[in-house]
């Protein structure tokens, strides 16, 4: 998992506010919470998925932290589906920014998808607005610049040809 103790990652443990947009409506946000934990039985962090709008596409899976790199990776393989997600290290304001590489149910079948994510840590989810967030809702606009700025800022890259 990266050869790392809890002491060494103990403050990636809690509770986030997860963002990344609708698969199927860009212009909408998915928001939903992703809680980190340890695990003693096989020593590393873990993370699941809670409050999905989706909820039984949630994904649960351990925490890659390579000691030489500046991002992390949260890895699951949930119901026969593996999927990625690569984050930069956790920033002194609590925020994670990068990819997810996943499948989507397009139409018959499942295609590969990529787009960006957004773990903000939070002690406090209770007053967080979670679910699908379109355009008239009051967060919209905030939830959408954290997410713009994970690419603007250079957390991330989408290559097109």
């Amino acid at each position: 998992m990266g050869a790392y103790t809890r002491d060494a990652v103990d403050h990636y443990i809690g509770s986030y506010l997860t963002l990344r947009p609708d698969f199927g409506t860009p212009d909408k946000v998915i928001a939903y919470r992703t809680d980190i934990g340890w695990d003693d039985e096989w020593p590393s962090l873990t993370f699941q998925e809670r409050d999905r709008p989706d909820a039984p596409f949630s994904h649960r899976g351990r925490l890659y932290v390579p000691a030489s790199s500046m991002f992390i990776h949260l890895v699951s393989l949930t119901k026969g589906a593996m999927r990625m997600i690569v984050v930069s290290q956790i920033d002194r304001d609590g925020m994670m920014r990068g990819l997810m590489t996943t499948l989507n149910k397009k139409r018959a079948s499942y295609v590969p998808v990529s787009t960006p994510i957004v773990y903000a840590k939070r002690d406090d989810l209770g007053t967080v607005d979670l679910g699908e967030i379109d355009r008239a809702h009051a967060k919209y606009a905030g939830y959408k610049t954290l997410l713009a700025e994970t690419l603007a800022e250079g957390y991330a890259r989408l290559v097109t040809p």
